[in-house]
């Protein structure tokens, strides 16, 4: 039979509505397991109940903090007073610093869920901290990593202000690159089925953690691109995947990023293969955008990738060189062309003859000038 909890501590609990801060605090010097276990579940009722005072309420968090035990019934009494919106933040910050003292995989999937729901800055500033405690537990597998880093993504999605240092130093050790190219393609599959803003920011700000760390890892890649083939093959096409999307500031930033990779001979060649297609049939080639905003990217970027990859500079002749109207993307077409033939080309698009008529063999300064083709009704 378990032993109930000490007489002396069941006289200065009382009942939940006259157990006073001191008194439950006392609940920290059970000893023996089922002391803990009684302790525990008297903590539990106390936090749980939102008529008691407030202080014995965070003496309650304390108290389960102290204990350690990630029990069921402990962890959703805490992530309970966390996630909700009416609790008080001091009460709400005691639930996330007791959830971080469990180290556990119980009040980790808590903590998770919590940065999921509205947090103001303190109180997600405990959290992380909290979370920073589990990063045994977190690092024990990839889909732990994967679970977390999406949580993390999610919760800097929705706040207005730039989560603390913590935060950049959670994701610093978590996001690998094959946990990157997981998160923002699990994000894109869910912006398919629900096409909100937030699900939107979500897939913005995982597909700039992506790029962002296959920036850093590019010289790595490039020195050796056998090691990395598997990884940089998955990454590419998490990055492509939300570049797929109709959703235009991905499309921009995925651009932005591949142009800027592309001076390294392996990432040029992934990304060419995966916005052009094996054999430039992609439906989505930047080219063909409706957008000049994404025409004038996509040229930037094909025209870095030209140098490694034969499709790019087939795209830009034939998408770009051949059609194009808007006169920002042309322009920059014209600081890109270096050939003869494909400056003619150009010239032409903007309407001008370059070549001289057999009247005007004028000499001098204005022999060389091209002159405007003038339209006329035939």
């Amino acid at each position: 039979m378990r032993r109930v909890i000490p007489s002396l501590l069941a006289v200065l609990l009382g009942v939940a509505g006259c157990a006073t801060p001191s008194s439950v605090l006392c609940l920290m010097d059970a000893r023996t397991d089922d002391e803990r276990a009684d302790a525990e579940q008297e903590a539990c009722e106390l936090l749980e109940d939102e008529g008691a005072r407030l202080e014995t309420r965070l003496a309650a968090a304390k108290v389960l903090g102290r204990l350690r035990l990630p029990s069921a019934r402990a962890v959703e009494s805490l992530g309970g007073a966390l996630r909700s919106e009416h609790a008080p933040e001091a009460l709400r910050d005691a639930c996330a610093w007791a959830l971080g003292e469990m180290r556990h995989e119980r009040s980790l999937a808590a903590l998770r869920r919590a940065l999921r729901s509205p947090l103001s800055p303190s109180t997600g500033q405990r959290v992380l901290d909290a979370l920073a405690c589990h990063m045994a537990v977190i690092t024990a597998s990839e889909d732990s990593q994967l679970e977390t880093v999406e949580a993390l993504v999610y919760f800097a999605g929705n706040q207005r202000t730039s989560p603390s240092p913590i935060y950049d130093e959670l994701s610093e050790r978590l996001r690998t690159l094959p946990v990157n190219a997981r998160v923002l393609q699990r994000a894109v599959d869910q912006l398919r089925g629900n096409p909100d803003f937030t699900q939107q920011a979500a897939v913005y700000l995982a597909a700039f953690e992506l790029l962002v760390r296959l920036e850093d890892a590019a010289d790595e890649i490039a020195s050796a691109p056998g090691a990395w083939e598997a990884r940089l093959e998955q990454a590419m096409q998490a990055a492509l995947s939300a570049y797929a999307l109709d959703f235009p500031p991905a499309r921009m930033l995925v651009l932005w990023y591949l142009g800027k990779l592309a001076p390294r001979a392996p990432l040029a060649k992934s990304a060419a293969r995966g916005l052009l297609g094996e054999r430039g049939d992609a439906p989505a080639r930047p080219g063909l955008s409706r957008r000049a905003s994404l025409r004038h990217v996509g040229a930037w970027a094909l025209a870095r990738m030209q140098l490694h990859a034969l499709g790019p500079r087939r795209a830009l002749l034939v998408d770009l060189l051949s059609r194009e109207r808007e006169p920002e993307v042309l322009r920059l077409l014209g600081d890109l062309a270096r050939e003869e033939g494909e400056s003619d080309l150009l010239q032409r698009i903007l309407g001008i003859d370059t070549r001289q008529r057999g009247d005007e063999k004028a000499s001098g300064p204005e022999a060389g000038r091209a002159r405007p083709r003038r339209e006329g009704k035939r």
